[in-house]
């Protein structure tokens, strides 16, 4: 639709319209940026929801359970930080946080 605007502006040759054209051609594209943005941060808000109901009682107290592995609620409760738990290799259940070193014991699924 801009883009018909603009070939009818250049035909009738006013550079006060062309101008306004291009202005607005630019607003545009910084709502269609700040658009993608929010679809980005929608996108994260639900991953970091879904992760938050997905909880696991262990021995050491509760861990977030998803598709991607454990994660350690230390970091997520105190800075909101999803750290994927990797296997401390002492036990087919028990993870380790890369970040505050705590261990976890995650139940099987």
């Amino acid at each position: 639709m801009l883009k018909d605007i603009s070939k009818i502006a250049k035909k009738i040759n006013d550079s006060e319209l062309n101008s306004s054209i291009i202005e607005l051609q630019g607003q545009v594209m910084d709502l269609y940026n700040e658009n993608i943005e929010l679809v980005h941060d929608v996108a994260t808000l639900k991953k970091e929801r879904d992760i938050t109901k997905q909880v696991a009682f262990g021995k050491n107290g509760y861990v977030f359970v998803s598709d991607d592995g454990p994660y350690c609620p230390g970091c997520y409760g105190s800075k909101n930080n999803l750290v994927r738990l990797t296997p401390d290799g002492s036990s087919r259940h028990y993870y380790k946080c890369s970040s505050c070193k705590s261990t976890f014991d995650v139940p099987a699924s």
